[in-house]
């Protein structure tokens, strides 16, 4: 199993790859947020083997567009050859014998800049004094209304509108390792090979293809050991494009590891946005309507796959998501300013508006004064209401939304909560308690169909193929098992194999809690066909002269641990094995007849998935610390709903590890701009990460309610706990407050921002 390897330190990661007759590339990156580039000058060095310039690459590739809806399109480069648009963007890759010699030899290139003005603030942005890409009016990258004006009624005839503006940091998702690139060029059959530590292979190939200006068969993309992504490299990086093109102009194998302060200044930045949300209830307190604005500070560029807009639109789709209303409008939209691009990262887009409808609904309840907990109950859906279409137009087939938070709050005793927050108060002390409950996106086909083939062979060993690939969640364990019970042999015969666009299927990889809603629905189904074909083969072999017909086959006979045997006459069996062999090799004792069964085992399904909504709800209780602004967690309890559980130790494991994710976004991380665009946050002195003695106990319960868009009723799992986190906390920091809290509108929770609500009179 690979948890053993990776213990073991056997995995093989990008760094780990054999790289004889390599050589090693760094990269000259700007220093100044927004210039002209004008003159390069290479050292004067023997140990120099190659410079590539922007200017120099124009000849080898074909600029790149993101093209999505709402989004502006422009031509993209990954090197840049006219202008720089953030500090960390890369000019020059400089190729060496050594990754060492490399660096140095990256750090004496000479470039001529010629400063101008940044752009470092979305109002900056917004206002366009200075725009920064030509080929556009604005910096504008994304901008999508819709339903506007479709709640105007509603709001003028509303007894309350709760309005606020909210604002979330920008953070990197920090995986523990870098990213990595070597690429290959064989000159024999034209043909790149290009190891990357991606999360989709397949679109990165696809990207590839166009931008080298070669045919898709042309290029193989491989994903080794890939040692945690989070999102962040769910994206096309310039390193991915630089490498291959320099591997088949200098004949040599090319490889770079990215160090921690390039991932920090220029490896994918993410969830900085401004959200400004209003929502209209009745006296009662029932929700009625909703209006959104979502403005997300996508950096520089607007990145391949999913664009600019990829926070604001995803937060603004199910914004509000698990409240009954009856009308919504939202607009997203996403600005260009001077600072690193923006990509995913865990809670995609989520992770803001769920912190800012929540903070919202508690405000609301302060007005209404109705107890955070029984506003919540009133409006979440029940279960009766399932299969429900939201005013947004998402399809919502099941879920527990009143049910977990329910369970949440009779875990954490919520009364007696309530009770000693009353005794703290009574002391002077600065208790809080919070609640937050959402729904989450996962399953999401944006990209078209995932894939999933079985294989096999002739000696019983299975291969199972996917298009989705692990960075350390587990997967070769989850799909082996699944694959093992569906065909009733042990999972020490089956191998999954993943993440190489030679061999598995056609597919959008790994993103937004997905893998398990679209591989293990396809594993299971083609499994399944699979099975059916050998309970055939085996009752053509146990019962000859009466053919037992195909649909019949799951009730005459059985299979279990790799033997199959007549239902009516169980010490009649065939071995798993046997039947392998039959179906691949003609037997001469007893030939296989065609006309009834085609030779091989063999099975590939591809499917398009629809979306899929699990479900979490979460209570924390917190004390602040009046003279040093600091609090500590007394209490927090998460209830997550994620369908069917596969694999219960899995499922533990994504919600404890997503809440201490979620922990470091909601207290912590930061990453920081001065007014130049200079960024102040390049080493992890100074961006900040959870350490293990920060995390509390974390108090997690799960509900099944499985979802009927998936064949196997699962969904997603991979962001609850990191979603809950910032939520849950700021209303619990907010309610410690108390009147002073009704201002705590952003993250993160650090001593600076609390300290500044405790100073307001």
């Amino acid at each position: 199993m690979k948890a053993e390897e990776f213990v073991r330190g056997q995995g093989q990661y990008l760094a780990d790859l054999p790289d004889q007759d390599c050589l090693h590339v760094a990269f000259v990156r700007s220093p100044h947020a927004h210039a002209r580039v004008g003159e390069i000058r290479a050292p004067e060095s023997s140990a120099l083997i190659a410079i590539c310039t922007g200017a120099d690459l124009l000849a080898d590739i074909s600029p790149f567009r993101v093209i999505a809806p709402g989004h502006l399109d422009y031509d993209w480069y990954p090197l840049a050859h006219d202008r720089v648009l953030f500090v960390g963007e890369p000019v020059a890759a400089v190729v060496a014998e050594t990754p060492y010699i490399a660096e140095d030899l990256a750090a004496e290139v000479e470039v001529e800049y010629d400063p101008l003005d940044a752009v470092t603030t979305l109002d900056e942005s917004i206002t366009g004094g200075t725009v920064l890409h030509a080929e556009l009016e604005n910096n504008v990258l994304f901008n999508l209304p819709v339903n506007e004006g479709a709640t105007a009624d509603t709001f003028a005839a509303a007894h309350l509108v709760v309005e606020q503006e909210f604002e979330y940091p920008r953070q990197n998702a920090l995986p523990l390792e870098t990213r990595g690139v070597l690429a290959r060029f064989d000159p024999r059959d034209q043909r790149y090979t290009v190891f990357t530590s991606t999360q989709m292979p397949h679109l990165i190939r696809s990207a590839l293809s166009q931008i080298l200006n070669v045919n898709e068969d042309d290029i193989r993309v491989i994903k080794p050991d890939v040692g945690g992504g989070f999102g962040l490299k769910g994206q096309l990086f310039p390193e991915e494009v630089v490498l291959p093109a320099l591997a088949r102009k200098l004949g040599r194998p090319l490889k770079w590891i990215e160090d921690r302060r390039e991932s920090l200044m220029a490896g994918g930045h993410a969830h900085e946005e401004r959200l400004h949300l209003s929502a209209a209830f009745d006296a009662d307190g029932n929700l009625l309507a909703t209006k959104s604005l979502l403005d997300g500070d996508a950096g520089a560029h607007s990145t391949f796959p999913f664009g600019a807009g990829l926070d604001p639109l995803t937060g603004a789709l199910n914004i509000f998501g698990a409240y009954r209303h009856k009308a919504s409008e939202f607009t997203a939209r996403a600005f260009a300013t001077n600072k690193a691009p923006a990509v995913s990262y865990r809670g995609v887009g989520q992770i803001q508006s769920v912190f800012a409808v929540e903070r919202l609904m508690d405000i609301a309840a302060d007005q209404l004064k109705l107890d955070p907990a029984e506003l919540r109950k009133l409006n979440l859906y029940e279960n009766s209401e399932f299969p429900v279409t939201s005013p947004g137009g998402n399809e919502f087939d099941t879920g527990s939304y009143r049910e977990t938070l329910e369970i949440a709050l009779d875990r954490a005793d919520y009364t007696g909560l309530r009770r000693e927050q009353e005794t703290a108060r009574e002391e002077g002390r600065l208790y809080g308690i919070g609640l937050a409950t959402f729904n989450e996106v996962s399953g999401v086909s944006i990209f078209g169909y995932d894939g999933a083939s079985i294989r096999i062979g002739p000696d019983g060993q299975v291969r199972a193929f996917i298009s989705t690939g692990s960075s350390g969640q587990g997967h070769e364990k989850v799909y082996g098992r699944l694959v093992a019970e569906a065909l009733g042999i042990s999972p020490e015969l089956v191998r999954v194999i993943e993440g190489d666009t030679d061999f598995c299927p056609v597919g959008a990889g790994t993103y937004a809690s997905r893998s398990m809603v679209t591989t293990g629905n396809l594993l299971e189904s083609a499994a399944r066909e699979l099975r059916d074909k050998i309970l055939m083969i085996g009752g053509l072999l146990l019962s000859p002269d009466d053919l037992i017909p195909m649909e019949n086959a799951a009730n005459e006979l059985r299979i279990a641990d790799g033997v199959i045997s007549l239902v009516r006459e169980p010490t009649a069996t065939v071995t798993f094995e046997a039947v392998a062999q039959l179906a691949h090799m003609k037997n001469f004792d007893f030939p296989l007849p065609q006309e009834l069964v085609e030779a091989g085992l063999e099975c590939t399904h591809y499917e398009q998935h629809k979306t899929v909504y699990s479900n979490s709800s979460a209570v924390a209780a917190v004390e602040i610390d009046p003279d040093t602004a600091q609090f500590s967690i007394r209490r927090c309890v998460i209830i997550g709903d994620c369908g069917r559980i596969f694999d219960s130790s899995t499922v533990d494991a994504q919600l404890v590890g997503g809440a201490a994710m979620g922990l470091g976004c909601a207290l912590f991380e930061h990453l920081a701009y001065d007014s130049n665009g200079q960024i102040l946050t390049t080493s992890l002195l100074d961006y900040l990460v959870p350490v293990s003695t920060d995390i509390p106990q974390i108090e997690i319960g799960h509900l099944e309610t499985p979802s009927t868009f998936s064949a196997n009723g699962t969904k997603g799992m991979g962001e609850g706990g990191t979603m809950a986190m910032p939520a849950v906390l700021a209303n619990a920091v907010a309610d410690a407050l108390m009147d002073k809290g009704r201002l705590l509108n952003k993250i993160p929770l650090s001593e600076e921002n609390i300290f500044q609500l405790l100073q307001i009179s």
